[in-house]
């Protein structure tokens, strides 16, 4: 079976949103817009057990309640780092999430990348100057 990766996956219209982590590294939205790819917010990380599960749980349950997607995805961005927080299998909470979400609103800057241009990292990654989209 050959094997196929996030863009061809929208672009063969297989999926419409495909979201995803890359652990500690980063993590990327793929629409047929384009790629959206977000460096890990920088926190002091004690676990990273269920990290990858609070994303996509935050971001299901942010497009469930209306956002738009590059918000859902910055929530989602949110959830994993307050999880990343916590000890052991703890969960990350609502508060945690809440402060994360307006820090990572505030800090990036979020452009969507062609698909012809795939690759790049399209965050201005946690610079404090960089404004909210």
């Amino acid at each position: 079976m050959k094997r196929t990766g996030v863009p061809e996956l929208v672009a063969a219209g297989r999926a419409e949103v495909v979201a995803l982590t890359l652990g500690a590294h980063c993590a990327m939205l793929a629409t047929a817009d384009g790629i959206l790819r977000a460096p890990a917010w920088p926190v002091p990380v004690k676990s990273a057990i269920d990290a990858g599960d609070s994303f996509v749980a935050a971001m299901v349950y942010a497009l469930a309640r209306g956002a738009e997607r590059t918000d859902a995805f910055r929530y989602a961005l949110a959830a994993a780092s307050a999880t990343r927080q916590r000890e052991g299998t703890a969960q990350c909470d609502a508060a945690d999430v809440a402060v994360l979400h307006a820090a990572i609103r505030a800090g990036m800057t979020i452009g969507a990348q062609p698909p012809e241009a795939r690759g790049a990292a399209l965050f201005d990654g946690n610079r404090p100057d960089a404004g909210a989209a």
